[in-house]
């Protein structure tokens, strides 16, 4: 049976406003998987500080990955494809329902 967060998970992605499609592949098996995830682009600050210098903006990318769209939680190293770039998964984070998964994305 499914509960309200894991189903809510999996709505949020299938709806075509907010979720797109990806190729995931893992490190692990190397078979990729099609499936829908959630991106988010947030603006984060990095350096400055010490010396008075400022912070610099830059673009951090991470996506949600419903827990029922892969069969394993994903890893460092994995490989994860939307609007035409590839990114590599660096870190990961499951939401305290184990609804979804976060992976923080660098550029492959």
């Amino acid at each position: 049976m499914t509960d309200a967060f894991t189903a809510a998970a999996a709505a949020i992605a299938a709806d075509a406003n907010i979720g797109v499609a990806a190729s995931f592949v893992p490190k692990a098996t190397g078979i990729p998987a099609t499936i829908r995830v959630v991106p988010t682009r947030p603006e984060a600050p990095f350096g400055g500080g010490l010396d008075g210098a400022p912070a610099a903006m830059g673009v951090a990318v991470s996506v949600m990955i419903p827990a029922a769209a892969v069969a394993a939680r994903p890893a460092k190293g994995d490989t994860l494809a939307f609007g035409d770039v590839a990114y590599v998964v660096m870190e990961v984070a499951q939401d305290t329902r184990a609804a979804s998964w976060t992976c923080a994305l660098r550029r492959a």
